[in-house]
Order: structure tokens, then C-alpha cells, then sequence
């Protein structure tokens, strides 16, 4: 065999077969042509023969033959690694197409730990629902530590949050889908409506509501008092849950931090007004995140493809 890399690429699409994939890794595990042949049920004969036509169409040596044991080239590695990706997807293909003919049956488990995106996943689940009906989506809450160890255990399929440090790791892809400013917002009839202006300092002395331990928003915000010396508020009430934070600031007087567009359709129904104050800035936008690492369930991945579409779509 020739040890420059010369392949006719046209060629070689031409005649590779998925018989000739199956071969590489049946031989790559089994290390030898005589367990290959067991194991596929064939001849020695037959296994040397398609491994030897492999070689010539590609025109370079994919095995070494060290006693009796098969060792990968530099081109075998690759080419090994290519079978095993496209055999992979062309498993996923067919799961995919086994769903589509069934009605896209199965579970897509959700991970949430945002209410900033709430009004766009509402819109893009029910329009997904549309067109797979007997598909479940199955959505927790946790903590956003919590949901990225979820995913990296696989107890979630993918998750909706603030795109963090932990979004980063290379075994996570992700998507961003908004970003918006936050606003300090008071149920109506709130005594500091009435002030221009009014100083954190009188801020932390009134009753609140905050995001839960380990949230970036809580984390954000707690940083933001201490940068101004202050400690959090003493009276307080600690939720992300949105029904939650609507039913308190209906039946109290409270103060909350809540994403623009929540804030704004808490207005729009006379629930709070904005307090005029600057208030802290929540780094990074509210994104999807899936494992890049390994190849996602096919239901898993029509959603996944579902939000993408969708997100492009606003853009």
C-alpha cells in the first residue's frame, strides 16, 4: 500500500458499503481476523477478502499484522472513528424514522431553572405539540448547579437556564434564546411608589421576595448588595416559582426582581409597578443546553431541532 494519502474521494463514496463499516469495528474490537470472522458468522477468508478491498479502494494499509493480532494505522484510527459516527447515526436515523411512522412516541425530560423564557417555551411546546401529540414532555425544577449535574448524569435529556460557567463544559452544547434586563418591581400600593429614586439602603428594610439559593439571579443580586455594603433583606420570602411570587405580591406588599417581560405582564395586569432604581445586572442570556458528547435519543433530538427552528425563526 501506498503511505502518502491519495483518495479519490468521488470514488471511494462510490464503493464504500455499510458492510465495510460493520468491518472496521467488528475488527478494531475483536483485534484479529480469525474472532472478526467468528463473530460475523463468515470465513477468515471471506473477513481478509473485505478488509483487503477496504484497503485497495482507500489505497493505504488500515491493519498492522503484529502475531496474529490486528493493530489500527494513523488512517485506520480515523477511518474507525467515521464508522462509528456514521453507524451511529444511521441507528438514530432509523429510531427517528421508527418514531415518525409511530407518532413520535417517548419522553423528552426537561430541566427548568428560568421564568424569563416561560412565554417563549409555552409558545414553541404547544406548536411542537401540534405535531407530535404522543410525545411527552416532562418538565422538573432544580437549583441550575443541580440541572447541569442532572444532564451530565443523563437524568435529563436537556435544560432551560441562565448560560453560566457549567454551560461551557465541553461535553454540553447550548443555544442562547433571550436576554433581559431585570427590574425591581412592588406590589401596587407599595409605600416606596411614592418615592423618586429611593436608596437601597431603605430598600433591604422592606419585605421581599427572592430567588432561592444557588440561582445566578440571587447570586447577582446578593453580590450587588455587598458591593454596596449591605446585607440581604432580613424580611423575605425565597421562591422562583412564578404562580408563587404573583399570589404573594397580590395579597402583600412586597418587593421582587423579575425579568422585563415578566414584569411587564405583571403590570399589564395591575399586579406591580417598576421601582425607579438601578438594579443589578444578570450577566449571560437564558439558553438551551444538550449534551455535544454523545448522540441524543431521536426524540430528544426533534425537540432539541424544534427550539432551534424556533429560535431562528424570532431572530
Amino acid at each position: 500500500m501506498e503511505n502518502g494519502l491519495q483518495i479519490d474521494a468521488q470514488r471511494f463514496q462510490q464503493l464504500i458499503k455499510m458492510r465495510h463499516l460493520r468491518l472496521l469495528l467488528t475488527l478494531d474490537d475483536c483485534e484479529s481476523i480469525k474472532a472478526a470472522a467468528e463473530r460475523l458468522n463468515v470465513t477468515q477468508a471471506a473477513v481478509s477478502k473485505a478488509c483487503t478491498e477496504l484497503e485497495h479502494m482507500l489505497g493505504q494499509t488500515l491493519f498492522e499484522r503484529q502475531r496474529n493480532q490486528l493493530r489500527p494505522t494513523p488512517i485506520g484510527v480515523r477511518m474507525i472513528a467515521g464508522a462509528r459516527r456514521i453507524l451511529s447515526d444511521v441507528g438514530a436515523l432509523g429510531e427517528e424514522l421508527v418514531l415518525l411512522s409511530q407518532g413520535a412516541v417517548g419522553t423528552v425530560r426537561i430541566g427548568m431553572q428560568t421564568i424569563s423564557a416561560q412565554a417563549f417555551i409555552a409558545e414553541v411546546n404547544t406548536s411542537f405539540k401540534a405535531m407530535y401529540p404522543h410525545l411527552t414532555l416532562r418538565f422538573g425544577r432544580n437549583v441550575l448547579e443541580g440541572l447541569f449535574d442532572d444532564l451530565r448524569q443523563n437524568r435529563i435529556d436537556l435544560l432551560f437556564g441562565r448560560l453560566t460557567g457549567d454551560a461551557l463544559d465541553p461535553i454540553f452544547a447550548n443555544a442562547p434564546i433571550l436576554f433581559e434586563p431585570t427590574m425591581l418591581v412592588a406590589s401596587v400600593g407599595h409605600e416606596l411608589l411614592k418615592v423618586d429614586r429611593p436608596d437601597w439602603t431603605e430598600l433591604v428594610r422592606h419585605a421581599w421576595i427572592v430567588p432561592q439559593a444557588g440561582t445566578p439571579m440571587r447570586d447577582y443580586f446578593y453580590r450587588f448588595l455587598a458591593g454596596r455594603g449591605l446585607a440581604p433583606p432580613a424580611n423575605r420570602i425565597e421562591t422562583d416559582d412564578a404562580l408563587s411570587m404573583v399570589s404573594l405580591l397580590r395579597a402583600g406588599k412586597y418587593l421582587a426582581l423579575a425579568p422585563r417581560g415578566i414584569a411587564k405582564s405583571w403590570m399589564d395586569t395591575s399586579l406591580v409597578r417598576v421601582v425607579n432604581v438601578d438594579v443589578p445586572r444578570v450577566a449571560g442570556p437564558i439558553g438551551m443546553v444538550w449534551r455535544a458528547d454523545q448522540v441524543l435519543p431521536p426524540s430528544v433530538a426533534l425537540y432539541r431541532d424544534h427550539i432551534l427552528q424556533n429560535i431562528v425563526t424570532a431572530e
